[in-house]
């Protein structure tokens, strides 16, 4: 009896390592953004039911085999919803590059959006509200990033901001989560 438990076992986890192999590659192959999140509501009930129809299947034919579904009809969608939570953020990092620094009593943050290479720098004087300062274009040459503005030039180059009001010491940076 024991000798069926451990095969049972050890077929309930190659179903779940080709669960997490198969999610994995569907996800590193989707672009998540933020507004797919309602996808959620779609895609985990159907990797449940999916399973549900094979268990179903399975125990009119080989009644053994249907629990092992059963049982993993709840694990891929929990695995299904996990991996769908971390290629969101993924593709959520991807998309954006952030800064702080300090100066004055006054927190700076510089949000760099990848995707159409722009910028904008707001101040926070309070807690719970910003104000945005400024904004403009990106240009990466190797390791230096450029924020140009009409007027303005500053640059973003190992850690450090410069040129940031007309200021020529650097400023040390912060990556922002």
């Amino acid at each position: 009896m024991s000798f069926l438990r451990s095969i049972s076992l050890i077929r309930l986890l190659a179903l779940i390592l080709v669960d997490i192999i198969l999610i994995s590659i569907w996800i590193s192959n989707e672009d998540l953004p933020p507004d797919s999140a309602m996808g959620m509501y779609i895609v985990v009930p159907f990797v449940f039911l999916i399973n549900l129809l094979v268990a179903g299947i399975l125990y009119l034919f080989k009644k053994q085999y249907s629990y092992i579904f059963l049982i993993n009809a709840v694990l891929s969608s929990v695995i299904m919803y996990n991996l769908f939570l971390y290629g969101m953020q993924m593709t959520l990092d991807s998309m954006y590059d952030s800064w702080e620094f300090s100066k004055n009593d006054t927190l700076f943050v510089i949000d760099k959006e990848n995707k159409f290479n722009e910028f904008s720098i707001s101040y926070i004087t309070q807690p719970g509200s910003s104000t945005q300062y400024i904004s403009g274009s990106t240009k990466s040459k190797g390791d230096t990033l450029s924020l140009l503005t009409g007027s303005t030039r500053m640059y973003i180059a190992n850690g450090m901001l410069y040129n940031f009001r007309g200021i020529k010491a650097p400023i040390v940076l912060k990556v922002r989560n």
